[in-house]
């Protein structure tokens, strides 16, 4: 997916989205992503 950012993508706004997932218990336990799919989480500065 892509917005466009005014004429020409040439406009720096800021965008951020949400999801949500609902789930009917009870399930699995969710097991951790494999190394190669992890995102880096920042740390508090």
């Amino acid at each position: 997916m892509t917005i466009e950012h005014g004429h020409a993508n040439k406009r720096s706004d800021g965008f951020s989205s949400v999801a949500y997932l609902y789930q009917t218990l009870p399930h699995r336990p969710f097991g951790l992503a494999p190394v190669a799919e992890r995102l880096p989480f920042p740390r508090g500065e």
